[in-house]
């Protein structure tokens, strides 16, 4: 009876791995899918003039630290990259560092344009590999766990 029990804590365990590994991967894809919302908000504010770009920043939960690095005597530019730097995803800090505030609003359409269509191209690689990576780990949690119980038995 013993046995049986050491073998359902390690089936446990291992489905516990799998719940975390799931988290994680949803904590991530929701980050995602923020920024993209994020660049998409910031596009349609640039392309109808709203308000200023950096009002618009100001007003984010996740860039409302630009107007304080601004009076910091950062340019835009500068802040955004520092603001970039603490997003905690590397993938997703590389592509958002891409984007440009120089030039003419075009530009910076195509730039914001651009990082959009490469997180969303991020997210799907993502996806793809998630869901992969949790059919393997599955199999290899229910497979040891299952030698587990024909040896302990």
């Amino acid at each position: 009876m013993l046995k049986l029990w050491g073998a359902g804590l390690i089936l446990a365990a291992g489905l516990y791995g799998i719940l975390l590994r799931k988290r994680e991967n949803e904590a991530r894809k929701k980050q995602l899918w923020k920024w993209i919302e994020l660049l998409e908000a910031m596009g349609s504010e640039i392309r109808w003039h709203h308000v200023s770009l950096s009002a618009f920043l100001q007003r984010q939960p996740i860039t409302n630290k630009v107007s304080q690095y601004m009076k910091s005597k950062y340019t835009l530019q500068q802040s955004w990259v520092k603001i970039i730097n603490d997003v905690g995803d590397k993938e997703i800090e590389e592509i958002l560092k891409n984007i440009r505030f120089s030039g003419d609003q075009e530009y910076l359409l195509a730039s914001i344009a651009l990082a959009i269509e490469q997180l969303r191209d991020l997210e799907s690689n993502r996806r793809q590999k998630t869901a992969i990576q949790e059919k393997i780990q599955n199999a290899a949690v229910f497979s040891v766990a299952g030698l587990l119980i024909i040896l302990l038995l």
